[in-house]
This record gives C-alpha cells, sequence and structure tokens, in this order.
C-alpha cells in the first residue's frame, strides 16, 4: 500500500512539472503595463494602450517595487516612461534592471516634449542585458514638463501640432495586433541624446525648489506624489527636498496651492497635468 502511495505521488509531481515547465504562452492573454509618470502623460498612454485589451493592467513602477521577488508574466508586457534628459528615469532602469519578467512580447513607449534622444536604444540595451527583447519601441511626442529646459506654457499652447490623439491611437493599434518594431533614432535625436548624455548632472537640483509658507496648507500632497520618497516635512508641514529627488518636477506642477517653485524656471511659472488625468490617479498609479 505504501509502495503504491509513492508511485502515485511521483506521478503527480512528474505531470505536475511538465505542465509547469511547458505551458504555452497562448495561456496567457493578458497585458501588464508598467507605468511611470510625473504629469500625466505617460499614465494618459498607457491607458489609451490598455483599452485595446481586456484583462489589461497598470502597475505604477513605484507599486511594483512592493513584491520585489515576484515573477511578472504575460502575453504581452511593457513599459511607458518619460524620457529624463534622453534616458530612463532611475527609478524605471532599476526597475527593468532587477525585476523578472516573462512574455513573448515586451514593449517600451517613451513619451517626451521634443526628442526621445537615444532612449529607444538604451532600453534595447537594458532589456537585453537582461535576457529580454524588446519587441516594439516607440515614442510620442507630448507637453514636456522639464520647466528648465522648456517654456511649458508654449509646450501646452503649441501642443495640438503634435497631434497626440492620432499617434496614441497608432501606438495603441500597433500593440494590439502585436507589430514588431524598433523605432529608429533620427540624426536630430542622435545629436540631441549626445548633448543630453553630456549635460552636468544637475546635482544640486532639489536645493533650488522653494515653498512659499503663505501658500502652502502642508496637505502632503508633494510628499505623495514623489515617486522616490525625496521630500519630507518640516515641523509646519511645509516640503523639505533631499538629494533622492530624480528632477522629475511631479511636486511642481501637482501641488494645488501652487505653493511649490524653482530657482530655474524658463518663461514664468507654469504648472502642467495631462487634462485626462487626476491628481488621484498619479498617486494610485503613477
Amino acid at each position: 500500500m505504501f509502495s503504491r502511495m509513492c508511485v502515485h505521488l511521483a506521478v503527480f509531481r512528474i505531470i505536475k512539472f511538465i505542465f509547469a515547465e511547458k505551458r504555452p504562452n497562448a495561456y496567457l492573454c493578458g497585458m501588464i503595463i508598467f507605468c511611470f509618470s510625473a504629469t500625466g502623460n505617460s499614465l494618459a498612454v498607457a491607458r489609451h494602450i490598455a483599452h485595446t485589451q481586456t484583462g489589461s493592467r497598470i502597475i505604477g513602477i513605484d507599486k511594483a517595487f512592493d513584491t520585489p521577488s515576484k515573477v511578472w508574466e504575460d502575453d504581452a508586457i511593457g513599459i511607458v516612461t518619460p524620457t529624463h534628459t534622453g534616458r530612463m528615469p532611475a527609478p524605471v532602469e532599476h526597475f527593468l534592471e532587477t525585476a523578472n519578467i516573462h512574455t513573448d512580447y515586451f514593449f517600451v513607449v517613451y513619451t517626451c516634449g521634443v526628442t526621445p534622444g537615444l532612449g529607444v536604444n538604451i532600453a534595447c540595451r537594458e532589456a537585453h542585458r537582461r535576457g529580454l527583447q524588446v519587441t516594439y519601441a516607440n515614442s510620442i511626442k507630448m507637453v514636456d514638463n522639464n520647466f528648465m529646459l522648456y517654456d511649458v506654457r508654449r509646450q501646452i499652447e503649441t501642443v495640438d501640432a503634435k497631434d497626440i490623439p492620432g499617434h496614441m491611437a497608432a501606438i495603441a493599434a500597433d500593440i494590439a495586433s502585436r507589430r514588431r518594431y524598433i523605432a529608429s533614432p533620427s540624426v536630430t535625436d542622435r545629436l540631441m541624446g549626445i548633448c543630453m548624455k553630456a549635460m552636468p548632472s544637475f546635482s544640486g537640483f532639489y536645493r533650488q525648489y522653494r515653498c512659499d509658507p503663505r501658500r502652502c496648507n502642508g496637505c502632503g500632497i508633494c510628499t505623495e506624489i514623489c515617486p522616490v520618497g525625496a521630500i519630507s516635512r518640516d515641523r509646519d508641514g511645509h516640503p523639505v527636498w533631499h538629494r533622492e529627488c530624480i528632477r522629475c518636477t511631479a511636486c511642481y506642477h501637482n501641488c494645488p496651492q501652487s505653493a511649490i517653485t524653482h530657482a530655474h524656471i524658463k518663461g514664468g511659472y507654469c504648472q502642467f497635468r495631462n487634462p485626462e488625468v487626476t491628481l488621484r490617479d498619479l498617486i494610485d498609479n503613477g
């Protein structure tokens, strides 16, 4: 009796192993989109992509770090992120370096204001280091929120010329049809990418933020919206910035009281958040 039970147990384990190792990817029919978004552009694009397929999930990069040992597996998995001086934001790069991703269709979509620089090349290289092949990589020009480099008000005024709805629909359709495509950087993108790579690190950027105590009501939104926990509050509830700041500008653009400013703003004070996205959306999914 005991020997028969042992045989049955051995057979069960063999069958379980076969199905665990040989399960076809066709069994997976959903999509996971990891998103990093400071002012809503990338989240808006992620939503358009997600709407093309049932079973899609959007997960904020910071939320994904809550389960570092998790295996992410689905029919399609992608990252939608802005460019930070021509490359991925630091948290996104760190996620790509450490995440355990298994999929037959891995895509990367960048949002940018003027140029993605060499972002597509960098994404493909970093993914390759992790044993991932980027199947689809593209970018879309939207409002640039980098107030040090661009006049944000001017970016908003000229946004219609970028045909954002058309480009979002095209990218979403590409991914829905599982198109294989890697966008090649233009000559301008390459030159801008090289220039951005040579730019100073702005290590003291966080020291140049200012808070107007007459406007600040101590709501704490700035600490909630910061993706890397680089903001604390003093005893009066006002924000205090720290060196972990990655210059995403989420605190500046999303302060409900317009109490946060900076020493270097090109073109004058102007806040921006994508009109399709709410503050709560960014806190929950950005």
